[in-house]
């Protein structure tokens, strides 16, 4: 739909419907650059606002001016802010906090390139360093919660974005995190730039006291990738898109001749206009066949973009690992500053997401006391306090409605999972959900069956689907990049095995028997479910098989979940006469399964009361039972068979 030689203008009408009534923060906005064409493209289409960031109010006003020259209804507001200097970059963030409720776009626009010689800004950083990256870092950061706000109520999982802005000029160096603010130190071969390339071109880089400007300016772009990258991860449960345009439109055309890709004998690509540079950037903020994509291979992926389509960025520009890296250099960076400003400068958390709904929860399934665990169905999970109805429990998976309908419950003891919840669902559909069997390797009959017998009987030894196996080896190397797991349950003649979080992951057993299934990993497991039989004495049989002595040598347990089956309301006395081993009495919760009630065990102990409560008056003697209720009557005569849902109404 989009070119290179698209302009901003185009793109904009063409995207109308994604701009009309959208909030909308560009930093880095002056006469003549992208930034102000970047504004002027979005204002034609009806924003609901404009909030523009510059260094000068002069700046500001002037392309305000030029704004109202041509659309005089659009709401245009100023915002003063150095992005070299954190504090001119609060004062901005305190002001945009003040002002707006929720903001639909940010797009950090700001940079400087190439300055000639090492120049500090105030807080003593590397000047682009500070003004290209580090500003927009902690910017974004301090707004986070109004971008937040803005996805909640988006219509479309997607539509609130953040756009940091790179270039091509990120091919020239990766962050230099051995020597980042050029303080001539010892830097490793992985993070310096590739000189020899610039050699065969009859190009060099003209260092002087351990400075670059085009180095330094390489690196400034890679951290605005590796920080989209980063921010990706942490927000994507958000519905938040983190987009990277890497614009071809430069200044120099030295710095388009020293990138990589630049043709050999130093012939630039042709320079765009203003109007076509900022197109890809109005295309990154509004564009909706963005929503909701998550790449296999974070190099070809929606993340980055470039001349209005995907584009691939240098592989140490990609990796999740250097992202996480930069984000704690970030902090590093801004130490001295973080001090003098005190308490009110903590590191704002990226994953602010409690009022997020969806995070999903993994839960292994012990379904018999010979069985593997089964790693099976996520949730869209709700959080649920004790005495409260679960509203959402929707499965992601509709089959598995019926095998398991609490999946999706969650107790106020869990934690939102260290996994993104695009990475979860990838590896579920790539790892979990069959796709299309294309081999099916046998065990052999002995003929000492029927041919329809031996049918049923065979054993699949092997199965592949149609995921190509690299793009599965890649998710779950990302997984385990991100969340703490580890090889468990290791089984059978040929090892296999399962990734495990202890600390999140929560594991279902059937029923007390079903306990020897974790045995080898008991000193580990930190969060069980336990489903109930529909036998009065089920938990007290249980003590005849080890199933009691099991639960108390699990030492790390701290949250224990009961499933109870309708009618199970003798679990009140077994809280209170047997205990659940190590786990803390306040991190136990019942589940009702047909009512969907969540109790603490003093509560269920309460419904267990409640038919004592009923069998007396108030002078201790047994009532006449012919002024009880039909409802009460019943419950006396039939008390095991009532719901907790029954029980909560009668009360």
């Amino acid at each position: 739909m989009f070119s290179p030689k698209s302009t901003a203008t185009e793109v904009a009408k063409a995207l109308a419907t994604q701009i009309r009534g959208k909030t909308v923060l560009i930093t880095g906005v002056s006469p003549g650059s992208l930034g102000s064409a970047t504004a002027m493209a979005i204002a034609s289409q009806q924003p609901q606002r404009l909030l523009l960031g510059s260094r000068t109010m002069k700046n500001i006003h002037s392309v305000i001016d030029d704004i109202h020259s041509v659309y005089p209804s659009t709401v245009v507001e100023p915002i003063l802010m150095d992005l070299s200097s954190q504090k001119s970059v609060r004062a901005a963030a305190a002001d945009v906090n003040s002002r707006i409720s929720k903001l639909d776009v940010l797009i950090n626009n700001a940079g400087i390139m190439a300055v000639p010689d090492r120049t500090l800004s105030e807080d003593g950083i590397e000047i682009q360093f500070a003004t290209n990256h580090l500003g927009h870092f902690l910017f974004t950061n301090l707004i986070l919660k109004k971008l937040q706000a803005a996805a909640k109520d988006a219509k479309k999982e997607g539509d609130t974005r953040v756009i940091n802005l790179s270039s091509n000029g990120h091919r020239i160096s990766p962050v230099r995190f051995s020597d980042w603010n050029f303080e001539n130190k010892a830097v490793p071969p992985e993070e310096q730039a590739d000189e020899e390339a610039y050699k065969s071109r009859g190009q060099t880089l003209e260092w002087s006291n351990g400075y670059e400007k085009l180095v330094a300016y390489g690196q400034s772009k890679t951290a605005s990738i590796l920080f989209s990258l980063y921010l990706r991860n942490k927000l994507t449960t958000s519905f938040l898109a983190i987009m990277t345009n890497l614009i071809r439109h430069m200044n120099l055309a030295k710095l388009q001749a020293s990138t990589k890709n630049a043709p050999a004998g130093g012939n630039a690509p042709a320079l765009k206009s203003l109007d076509q540079g900022a197109a890809t950037s109005i295309f990154a903020a509004f564009d909706p066949s963005l929503n909701g994509y998550l790449p296999i291979f974070p190099a070809e992926s929606s993340i980055y973009l470039e001349d209005c389509h995907n584009g691939i960025a240098e592989a140490y520009a990609s990796d999740p690992d250097l992202a996480a890296k930069l984000w704690k250099l970030n902090w590093q960076g801004m130490q001295d500053f973080i001090g003098e400003l005190g308490s009110g400068a903590e590191q704002p958390q990226p994953a602010d997401q409690t009022y997020i709904p969806d995070s999903l929860t993994r839960h292994f399934h012990l379904p018999s006391s010979h069985s593997s665990p089964v790693f099976s169905c996520p949730a869209y999970a709700a959080s649920l306090l004790p005495g409260t109805k679960d509203t959402q429990n929707i499965l992601s998976s509709p089959s598995q409605q019926t095998r398991c309908s609490l999946c999706s419950l969650r107790s106020p003891l869990m934690s939102f999972a260290s996994l993104p919840f695009e990475l979860r669902s990838r590896i579920w559909s790539l790892a979990v959900v069959p796709r299309h069997i294309t081999k099916v390797r046998t065990k052999k009959s002995d003929g000492s069956f029927s041919k329809k017998q031996r049918q049923k009987g065979k054993d699949i030894l092997y199965e592949t689907t149609s995921t190509p196996p690299p793009a599965l080896m890649h998710v779950c190397h990302e997984s385990r990049q991100q969340a703490p797991y580890q090889r468990a349950f290791t089984a059978g003649t040929e090892p296999r095995w399962t990734w495990v979080n202890f600390e999140l992951d929560i594991f279902c057993v059937s029923n007390l028997y079903a306990l020897a299934d974790i045995v080898s990993h008991r000193s580990e497991a930190q969060r069980l479910q336990i489903r109930t039989d529909d036998h009065p004495d089920w938990y007290e049989s249980a003590t005849r098989y080890n199933g009691l002595s099991t639960l108390s040598k699990m030492e790390s347990l701290r949250e224990i979940q009961v499933v109870l089956e309708p009618g199970d309301l003798m679990w009140g006395d077994v809280f209170a006469d047997y205990g659940f081993g190590c786990c803390p009495e306040d991190n136990i919760t019942f589940l009702d399964e047909g009512s969907g009630l969540v109790l603490t065990g003093s509560q269920l102990k309460m419904v267990g009361d409640w038919r004592i409560v009923f069998s007396f008056d108030s002078e201790g003697n047994p009532p006449d039972p012919d002024r009880l209720s039909d409802e009460i009557d019943y419950a006396l005569d039939d008390f095991w068979h009532m719901t907790l849902a029954q029980m909560h109404e009668l009360n």
